[in-house]
């Protein structure tokens, strides 16, 4: 997932090339701590801009939480609707709706990402005599041993790792315990990823990819 590194504002206006939708929107987005989820809010009065028009804002900004700037899901940020205006009678939810996904971008854009990866809290039964291989191991799979205990001929290890890694985590439990070890995990939550940044595809969409790329042209 992807979460915003410092609040952004970002206004795409009517008739101002290369917009082609007859809808102006205003956004702001800002970080929140981790686990937070997404909020939104409109600031623009009902008054001015009714219901209809107001949904495809917030239909459009959930569509473009979906994938951020690597493609993964946004979240943990505050999403504000600053600013709208339309044309009577040319302008319909649609043009909102459309515009909305792409001001989220560029405002991400001025925001920039962290991206942030599943943490597993682990529990390891294994016999006493693996514990310094446990040690010895956890560095090369970013894992956090955080207790140890020992009871009889057991060793009862716990700690976090990236989910990432559990799989070969539990493949050298298996080698070095001759499947003796046990491994139980459980989500702990999301911490900002370690490494090189991996990117998903974007899913495409014909109505809003052209005019995205004008923007890119533009930045």
């Amino acid at each position: 997932m992807e979460r915003p590194l410092r609040k952004a504002e970002y206004t795409i206006h009517i008739e101002v090339p290369p917009n082609p939708f007859w809808a102006s929107v205003g956004l702001s987005i800002e970080p929140l701590p981790i686990g937070s989820g997404v909020q939104y809010e409109s600031r623009v009065s009902l008054g001015y801009l009714n219901q209809s028009f107001q949904n495809a804002v917030m239909e459009g900004v959930l569509y473009g939480c979906e994938q951020g700037l690597y493609g993964w899901k946004v979240t943990d940020c505050k999403i504000c609707f600053e600013y709208g205006l339309y044309y009577s009678p040319v302008s319909t939810p649609a043009d909102f709706r459309l515009l909305s996904p792409i001001v989220l971008e560029q405002a991400l854009k001025k925001a920039g990402t962290e991206l942030l990866e599943p943490y597993l809290h682990f529990e390891i039964y294994a016999p006493q005599e693996y514990l310094s291989r446990a040690y010895h191991d956890a560095p090369r799979y970013c894992a956090d041993i955080v207790s140890t205990q020992i009871k009889n001929d057991e060793v009862i290890l716990k700690g976090e790792i990236p989910a990432r890694c559990i799989q070969e985590y539990r493949n050298d439990l298996t080698y070095f315990t001759n499947g003796q070890g046990v491994c139980l995990t459980e989500l702990k939550g999301y911490q900002p990823a370690i490494g090189k940044f991996i990117c998903q595809p974007r899913r495409p969409n014909s109505r809003i990819d052209k005019v995205r790329h004008m923007f890119h042209k533009l930045a």
